[in-house]
């Protein structure tokens, strides 16, 4: 079953509706109880806040979890000393924003990963 079937039964149950013949419910059914219609509307509120499970994230650029090469050491403190943007860093070499934070305190160009953000967001540590 999926999300919007769930919504639509979930509705009707609120509505004081049988979702499989469409029939009102009885009165003194436990779906017209104030209590249980208030948890149906918390439950279709949640559901329609959700993100599709289907939905895949963004997937990882190429590189992600790859080892670092020497040369690609060297490209990446090259650029980083022409002051290039760590998210231009990530991209350049499809890589995350936090694997080039790390792969730069690893080569000594910044202390802290912390620091790096700091650098690229106008604050100074």
């Amino acid at each position: 079953m999926d999300k919007s079937e769930s919504l639509k039964i979930l509705k009707q149950l609120a509505d004081g509706m049988d979702p499989y013949t469409g029939e009102i419910l009885p009165d003194r059914s436990p779906y017209q109880q104030p209590q249980t219609v208030r948890a149906l509307f918390q439950a279709i509120i949640a559901l329609e806040g959700m993100k599709e499970t289907t939905q895949k994230a963004a997937p990882d650029p190429a590189n992600a979890g790859k080892s670092w090469e020497q040369a690609e050491d060297e490209q990446l403190k090259e650029a980083f000393d022409q002051g290039m943007s760590i998210k231009e860093l990530a991209n350049r070499h499809q890589r995350t924003v936090g694997a080039i934070e790390a792969r730069l305190v690893r080569l000594g160009k910044v202390p802290s990963r912390e620091y790096a953000r700091a650098m690229f967001s106008g604050k100074s540590q």
